[in-house]
């Protein structure tokens, strides 16, 4: 309303004259215009800014998964190795300790052997006056 009416009233009705208010309505319009320009500018700054950090949250998000992608076969593969080393492991065990069973079965059929010699032995050997072998 300020825009239709004269400051301190130098009209007798009070009211601006066509061209000063056709001035008026075009230096309004003219402010509303770079006004909506510096926005416009400042919007698409904005918008910029913000594509530029959702390309790089992407970017971001794709290395992201690479590396976990990477991570998962690294530990499969370290899981495989894990589960062959068990194993090996596992069959060396196994064969020790049936080498070790032979080894007993041997060593005790050979103290049988040596029990058998002494008892030989301790039969044709004439005894003493004590009875102990001389």
């Amino acid at each position: 309303q300020a825009l239709f009416s004269r400051q301190k009233g130098n009209s007798s009705h009070g009211n601006l004259p066509f061209s000063d208010l056709c001035f008026g309505v075009i230096k309004q319009l003219d402010v509303v215009k770079k006004s909506s320009k510096f926005l416009l500018k400042q919007l698409l700054m904005e918008t910029g800014m913000s594509n530029k950090r959702y390309l790089q949250s992407r970017a971001n998000q794709a290395k992201m998964k690479e590396e976990i992608t990477r991570l998962k076969q690294m530990h499969q593969s370290q899981k495989l190795q894990y589960e062959q080393v068990h194993a090996d492991l596992r069959n060396k065990l196994q064969a020790r300790e049936r080498d070790i069973g032979e080894l007993q079965a041997t060593l005790a059929k050979k103290e049988e052997q040596i029990e058998k010699y002494r008892q030989l032995h301790n039969k044709s050997l004439p005894t003493g006056p004590l009875g102990n072998p001389s």
